[in-house]
């Protein structure tokens, strides 16, 4: 797995659970270093407690995972103060199984399908962004202020709409392409380049 990206987890304290987790951040390409576990991770403004959160904090410290997985689809705010309290990058239940199906796309259709996806994904967070930002509660939200969260937003839904028109070229390639191969075949002949004489005769049958 030296190709894997580090990843702490947080996660329910249930053995099935816990292992389908771990599978589901293999499959996305993160290998587990560490699972901290919580029978609630969707209620507080982290996500989990704020004594458990500390103790995240710490283990990011220690290991210095490159993100850290939560095994739930939690808010936009969640989403930031866990990461404003522990310095790294969040993925959450819903863009994890995102990232899975990206790697496991094969067509140029299902790519740009996934891309959208993840943009519809993107753009839900982006507008609570840009409501935080206007509102001054987290004028840096991720980084972003008022301005740059306007921008972040209109260059989301800017992609989006790309993707629907590759998205829609595709598949009217397909259907072309569908609509080709369902023809019936024809027989082709090829005529020699010299016929005798006295066989050039048509057939009226």
């Amino acid at each position: 797995m030296s190709n894997y990206r580090k990843a702490i987890l947080i996660t329910y304290p249930v053995k099935h659970t816990i292992n389908e987790a771990i599978s589901l951040a293999n499959a996305a390409g993160y290998s587990v270093i560490k699972t901290v576990t919580q029978r609630q991770i969707t209620k507080s403004r982290f996500g989990i407690g704020r004594g458990k959160a500390e103790e995240v904090k710490e283990v990011v410290k220690e290991i210095k995972p490159d993100v850290i997985i939560f095994d739930e689809t939690i808010k936009p705010t969640q989403i930031y103060n866990l990461a404003s309290l522990c310095k790294v990058e969040i993925i959450d239940r819903e863009r994890l199984i995102l990232e899975i199906f990206e790697r496991r796309a094969s067509t140029t259709e299902s790519h740009i399908q996934i891309k959208l996806a993840q943009l519809r994904y993107d753009m839900a967070r982006a507008r609570e962004k840009v409501r935080l930002a206007r509102a001054g509660e987290q004028p840096g939200f991720y980084g972003l202020g008022k301005y740059e969260a306007d921008i972040y937003f209109l260059d989301i839904r800017r992609r989006a709409a790309m993707l629907k028109k590759k998205l829609e070229k595709e598949e009217t390639r397909r259907h072309l392409h569908r609509n080709q191969r369902a023809r019936p075949a024809c027989r082709q002949y090829r005529l020699p380049a010299t016929l005798p004489p006295a066989k050039l005769h048509c057939s009226t049958r």
